[in-house]
């Protein structure tokens, strides 16, 4: 949660009121109901579970989970894949190195001449970024966070040094329950510091809060038996310098008005859990049905007979049996569920797979147009993940170059990629490269094709293939040469006479 203070309330971070904890903390629980619902309908406890029910066997009580469906559908749709980092102009700065030869300091293009930066490649290399996520699997990091969003509406990421011998940073994502994002109420929003905090156990039992308080240059760890009125102690030797260069925890929001993906349709979710719940009710009631008998009744002969053989003999002419049911129409509650599920997915923005309307034998055209809503949603969600991901890559980068493991890279320099697991309409694709051969660059065609992950390896092997036949073909024709000159050539005296 971020809450905005007037930095005057704290003239110096690392001495701060208790007055002001208290305030931050009072503040940041009264949203906690709201993350604790979300979080119980994600994990499947709704309501309709909550509810007393009398000593009726046949009522029954379940829910259709469709706010974990929303979430991990929409999860997978953009962060199915692992997010890529790379630099255009690192790419570009790499190219013109490997073209320039002999000692040649410039390059010509458009009739501009243009000096070689020597250490431009250097300083736009993010290798050792990308080391330090691969050593950490980023990719589940990122994937953490979106899940989070997605039932928070809002996610925090704390940056910290691991404890190997020698350190890198590490990410770990913290719940919006666990999390005060502390900025100052300028128009500029800045960080002054971040509270994380959370319920501990020791060995007796006896429960207390653990609080981190992060600030631009330290870390300092509390305990405290009442949150409420924060009256708290500071560990001994927990104070920690850190090398991020501003509040070590990335904030990531969902949308602006930070709400999950499935948190509007929340009473769509109750009605659709009431209404199957009913349905199957009704059914279980159906099949255990009251048997009523009029002006008649059965000793336990005549039970065990029924029971047995399914009919009964001798009823009085007045005499009558039925069931005692309660009628129902199927085909409206039917449509009913479906009128309730499509405006879930109309509302949630995403679409329901299991239609059978959805796929078919639509083309990969007609499925993009289907998804076209989805699409809409997951920009957005991109679109506020770029920001944290690069203000993660900026802390990193800041970390890494004071240790003088790599230069200051400008963030704005970094494309973050993400993969949308969209349909492919393949033989469209394969249809359009082949035209366009000889209009269109094969670098831009064969990047267009899904199976290719490194179209400048592609192009390397290619050239090498065409080397390796080349030389073959040369190889065949040399052999084939040297026999016809092997071969002695006929005498006229030779010919066949009858020809001449």
């Amino acid at each position: 949660m971020a809450i905005y203070i007037d930095p005057a309330m704290v003239p110096d971070l690392d001495n701060i009121d208790s007055r002001v904890f208290k305030y931050l903390i009072q503040k940041h629980k009264g949203q906690l109901a709201r993350w604790a619902k979300c979080k119980d309908y994600y994990e499947g406890r709704h309501d309709i579970l909550a509810h007393k029910v009398d000593d009726d066997d046949d009522v029954v009580r379940f829910n259709v989970n469709y706010a974990k469906y929303v979430v991990d559908v929409g999860l997978g749709y953009y962060l199915g894949e692992p997010v890529k980092y790379n630099s255009d102009k690192a790419d570009k700065a790499d190219k013109q190195r490997k073209e320039l030869e002999g000692g040649v300091k410039a390059s010509i293009k458009n009739g501009s001449v243009k000096l070689y930066d020597p250490d431009l490649s250097q300083k736009l290399d993010i290798s050792r970024i990308q080391d330090v996520y691969d050593n950490e699997t980023i990719s589940e990091i990122d994937s953490k966070i979106g899940k989070a969003i997605g039932i928070y509406g809002e996610a925090y990421e704390q940056l910290y040094a691991n404890s190997d011998e020698n350190p890198e940073p590490r990410s770990t994502v913290v719940n919006p329950m666990n999390c005060i994002m502390v900025r100052d109420n300028t128009v500029e929003h800045n960080k002054l510091f971040a509270i994380i905090y959370e319920i501990q156990e020791d060995l007796n039992e006896s429960k207390y809060y653990s609080i981190t308080v992060c600030n631009d240059h330290n870390t300092k760890e509390y305990r405290s038996r009442d949150l409420d009125n924060f009256e708290f102690y500071l560990v001994e030797g927990s104070e920690q310098e850190h090398y991020f260069g501003e509040v070590p925890v990335v904030e990531y929001q969902n949308n602006d008005e930070r709400q999950g993906d499935f948190e509007q349709i929340i009473p769509m979710q109750d009605a659709l859990n009431e209404l199957f719940s009913d349905r199957v009710t009704d059914k279980k009631k159906f099949v255990n049905s009251i048997l009523a008998m009029f002006g008649m009744t059965l000793d336990d002969d005549d039970e065990k007979e029924l029971k047995k053989n399914r009919f009964i003999d001798g009823l009085p002419l007045d005499g009558k049996i039925e069931y005692i049911q309660k009628a129902f129409d199927e085909n409206s509650v039917s449509v009913l569920c479906n009128d309730i599920i499509r405006e879930i997915h109309k509302m949630t923005l995403t679409v329901d797979m299991t239609d059978e309307n959805f796929a078919g034998n639509s083309s990969g055209q007609a499925l993009m147009l289907k998804l076209m809503v989805m699409n809409m949603l997951v920009k957005n969600k991109m679109r506020s993940l770029e920001k944290g991901l690069k203000k993660r890559f900026e802390m990193y980068n800041h970390w890494l170059n004071v240790k003088g493991e790599m230069s200051l890279i400008d963030k704005k320099e970094l494309d973050v990629v993400f993969t949308v697991a969209m349909p492919i309409d393949k033989p469209t694709i394969i249809n359009m490269v082949t035209q366009l051969r000889g209009i269109v660059g094969d670098k831009t065609l064969l990047s267009q094709l899904w199976f290719i992950k490194d179209v400048d390896e592609v192009i390397e092997n290619v050239k090498k293939q065409k080397a390796e036949e080349q030389q073959q073909y040369l190889a065949t024709f040399g052999s084939q040469h040297a026999q016809d000159m092997e071969t002695p050539i006929k005498d006229d005296e030779e010919k066949d006479p009858e020809k001449e």
